[in-house]
């Protein structure tokens, strides 16, 4: 792996609340304040510069996985085997998105959700959301999402608040809005969608769109005659505001066979990739095994 300087941030945790800073090798930062909680976004690297200003206006494949903070380090030889264009990660380490940057080249933005406690580390450890792009990203920004399951003490035993991860990618000369989603699991079906709503208000009225992400449907079942009968509140607010799911009536993304059962397991699609104003082309579920969910990815153009 070639060295980099990534960045270097600390946290401090006042009264359960968390707060990073995040601060790339240029000392830049970019900081939100959100109901009273502050949401810093840091740059993998200060080097935006160093790659193209836009990916190619067809054939761009995106990848989306929950890698459950990288437990099983086969994950980046996975990633690295797909090769995406743009790469949305949840749960993962800030470190590993460093490797990935350095390995393959790529530019990337972070936000921290929460800290993970966990039996098997010593001490504990940052997790989040990423964006990585073989092009320059730009603009990047956030949302807290509503709190619904008391995140404080129950994502990952640790304090933390859903957040979502916005930036932009250029595909030919057009402007392309990406989203890295994680949004609850112990929560209802309509609480998730009032989360949704809170990234839909931060996307507002962007053409093109790429939300890509942990959506934890739970009722989103993959199979007909399953399909349809069986439906989330986000799914429909996800039609109604004009996004396309390609993925529809494909295998589950869910590895819980341990929990759930092997069909159980095998038709909930937990993780999907949206789109709104552009083309789309072969959409994919891959059976690595390598976190409690399986990847996606799906090419899009314009």
């Amino acid at each position: 792996m070639v060295e980099s300087s990534f960045f270097d941030y600390g946290v401090d945790l006042v009264s359960n609340i968390l707060r990073a800073e995040f601060v790339d090798s240029g000392n830049q930062r970019v900081e939100f304040e959100m109901a009273g909680r502050r949401l810093q976004i840091g740059r993998v690297q200060n080097r935006a510069d160093q790659f193209p200003t836009s990916l190619e206006s067809s054939g761009v494949k995106v990848m989306s996985w929950n890698v459950e903070n990288g437990k099983d380090p086969r994950f980046l030889a996975a990633i690295e085997r797909e090769d995406p264009d743009i790469l949305l990660l949840q749960e993962t380490r800030p470190e590993d998105v460093r490797g990935i940057v350095d390995d393959m080249n790529m530019d990337g933005v972070y936000a921290s959700t929460h800290l993970v406690h966990s039996s098997s580390e010593s001490s504990p450890f940052e997790s989040g959301n990423a964006v990585l792009a073989r092009s320059s990203i730009y603009n990047p920004r956030g949302v807290w999402l509503p709190n619904f399951s008391n995140q404080e003490t129950k994502q990952g035993g640790g304090p933390g608040q859903c957040n979502t991860l916005l930036c932009n990618v250029n595909l030919g000369d057009v402007p392309v809005t990406v989203v890295s989603a994680h949004l609850e699991d112990k929560c209802s079906g309509g609480d998730r969608a009032a989360q949704l709503k809170k990234i839909l208000g931060a996307v507002g009225d962007d053409r093109e769109v790429i939300i890509g992400g942990d959506f934890n449907f739970m009722l989103g079942f993959a199979y007909s005659p399953f399909y349809g009968s069986f439906t989330e509140p986000g799914e429909k607010l996800m039609e109604r505001n004009g996004f396309v799911d390609a993925h529809k009536g494909q295998k589950g993304t869910a590895n819980l066979d341990g929990r759930v059962g092997k069909f159980l397991s095998g038709l909930i699609r937990l993780d999907r990739i949206y789109t709104r104003g552009l083309d789309t082309g072969e959409a994919q579920v891959f059976d690595y095994k390598c976190s409690d969910h399986k990847p996606t990815s799906l090419v899009v153009g314009r």
